[in-house]
């Protein structure tokens, strides 16, 4: 008969507790990975919506520029503000020159849009567009169109 081995006692005890260890480990490491994922991809989404309001105030304050003239918007210090879905947009719309008064004189004006929703995303656009006189019921058209993209310093 073999004598019991006093010094191997325990021993699947302590292999045991190390794969519990890694195992709750890798269990965390994966959670959390999971949680930073699902912030970027809420804050994407967040700059998505806030750029896609900004690109519709673009759009919505050229029909306010193109209105009949007692609507119409126009250049000057004024922000107009507008709501686009959740987001709250300001506009502004800056002359780049002198009202045109003939076919040859187009204006040129930068409209700039910058967008914010409640859930933190921030977007800002800028369009250069030339309007020329029209013999039509509208009193511009737009000859041009400048997508100039992001403007930085908001």
């Amino acid at each position: 008969m073999t004598p019991p081995r006093r010094h191997q006692r325990g021993f699947a005890l302590v292999i045991v507790l190390v794969t519990a260890a890694l195992l709750a480990l890798i269990g965390t490491r994966l959670t959390a990975a999971g949680r930073t994922e699902t912030v970027i991809a809420r804050n994407l989404t967040a700059q998505a919506e806030a750029e896609a309001a900004a690109d519709g105030a673009i759009f919505e304050a050229l029909f306010h520029l193109l209105a009949p003239a007692a609507t119409a918007w126009t250049p000057g210090p004024t922000r107009h503000l507008l709501s686009v879905g959740a987001a709250k947009v300001a506009v502004e719309i800056k002359s780049e020159g002198a009202k045109p008064t003939t076919q040859s004189s187009p204006a040129a004006l930068t409209l700039i849009a910058r967008a914010e929703l409640p859930s933190g995303g921030r977007a800002t656009r800028r369009a250069t567009v030339t309007l020329r006189p029209s013999d039509g019921a509208r009193p511009y058209r737009i000859v041009t169109w400048d997508d100039g993209g992001e403007v930085s310093g908001f």
